[in-house]
């Protein structure tokens, strides 16, 4: 729209949904400011239609809660409909809305417990108009996977970030980094000084895609020699102590 702006007369048919590049609103701002007239012609709805989708990823992780979210999209201002969701054909939910608002997202919270693919299935039962009943019911495959094998280097295992990552992955621990590290996702460095990390270890795990989650505290980063070093390297940071501004406040 933008590069035919110019010197052009042009004729835009839209449902006003932009999936790649500007939006409308930005294209039409900006065509604007060159001097291009633009005009629109606002249709007023003769009937109301529903669609249902279930957004979500494709692959889910066993044993994990996952939160999939089931977006209703009407054309008009206002629908009643009953949404049933089934996993696998069981029922996780069948509950009855009144929607005023163009989309309506609605969480729907579920775990797998076996490997493998999945079926879920979303269907609307309009109880006001909807012109097509052919958008009311939406398939979508699940594909779970194993936990992730992840590595912890930590010499704290009751910290919370420990507790989160053991109840989602599949994890390793370790107090310093062991040489081989082919068999993990990714690697947690959790407050741990430049001397106890083989940055060549790191590098080359890194370069051949492997994750790299690298954790403060007490003794990393400025306090852990990061500054320099070749660990710092391998992080998109600078590894330095701020500096301090202002004076001394004292609160008794």
């Amino acid at each position: 729209m933008i590069g035919a702006s110019e010197n052009n007369n042009l004729l835009l048919v839209t449902d006003g949904n932009a999936n790649y590049g500007k939006d409308l609103f930005d294209a039409i701002s900006f065509v604007s400011q060159t001097g291009t007239r633009v005009f629109a012609v606002k249709q007023k709805n003769i009937h109301n239609d529903a669609s249902v989708e279930i957004a979500s990823a494709k692959n889910i992780i066993i044993g994990n809660e996952n939160v999939f979210n089931v977006v209703v999209r009407q054309g008009g201002t206002d629908i009643s409909y009953r949404l049933d969701v089934e996993i696998d054909g069981k029922s996780v939910m069948s509950e009855s809305f009144t929607q005023k608002e163009r989309e309506k997202v609605i969480p729907v919270t579920g775990a797998f417990t076996s490997l493998g693919s999945h079926k879920m299935k979303a269907t609307i039962t309009p109880s006001t108009e909807d012109r097509f009943n052919i958008n009311n019911v939406f398939y979508k495959s699940i594909f779970v996977v194993p936990k992730p094998k992840v590595l912890a280097v930590t010499s704290d295992t009751e910290s919370p970030l420990y507790t989160i990552t053991k109840s989602l992955y599949d994890v390793t621990t370790v107090s310093s980094l062991p040489s081989e590290l082919s068999l993990y996702k990714t690697v947690i460095i959790d407050n741990k000084g430049a001397a106890e990390l083989n940055a060549d270890t790191l590098r080359n795990y890194v370069g051949n895609g492997g994750g790299l989650v690298v954790v403060g505290g007490g003794t990393s980063y400025d306090k852990g020699a990061y500054n320099n070093s070749p660990v710092e390297n391998i992080l998109p940071i600078i590894s330095r102590a701020g500096e301090f501004k202002g004076g001394r406040n004292l609160l008794f």
